[in-house]
């Protein structure tokens, strides 16, 4: 089996870094964040353990005693839309999640490429400064 096919399968465990594929030249990793139980109508913020990272993919799953909802999702309530969402806040290397109702269990999925450079806070990459002839 190559590493690819290990890397999908195995790619369920909390905190486990995967190679998954390629992005471009570089290797593509998969990490489920578990973000446990989530409050309605709060975002919640758990560490990702990754630093360094472009998230080119993020998705996931809340739990219920009665479902099992997407990560993202929405869907209008006839009162208005509820939302299920994530995102990754590079500053702090966090995930935040937030949902319209609160639910027993939710994971953040992360796929993600590594940066050969550091991250500054406006989500570019920083690039060295060329060299300059004399």
């Amino acid at each position: 089996m190559s590493q690819v096919e290990t890397g999908l399968i195995n790619a369920g465990s909390y905190g486990d870094e995967v190679v998954i594929g390629k992005w471009g030249n570089s290797d593509l990793y998969r990490k489920v964040v578990n973000t446990g139980a989530l409050t309605a109508n709060t975002t919640k913020t758990v560490s990702s353990g990754l630093s360094n990272i472009t998230v080119r993919r993020i998705y996931g799953d809340t739990q219920s005693s009665s479902y099992m909802r997407p990560i993202p999702y929405a869907f209008d309530t006839g009162d208005g839309i509820q939302v299920i969402s994530a995102l990754y806040d590079y500053a702090n290397n966090n995930v935040l999640a937030k949902c319209f109702g609160s639910v027993t269990d939710s994971n953040i999925v992360l796929e993600y490429t590594k940066n050969p450079t550091t991250r500054d806070g406006d989500d570019t990459k920083s690039e060295p400064e060329p060299e300059t002839k004399k």
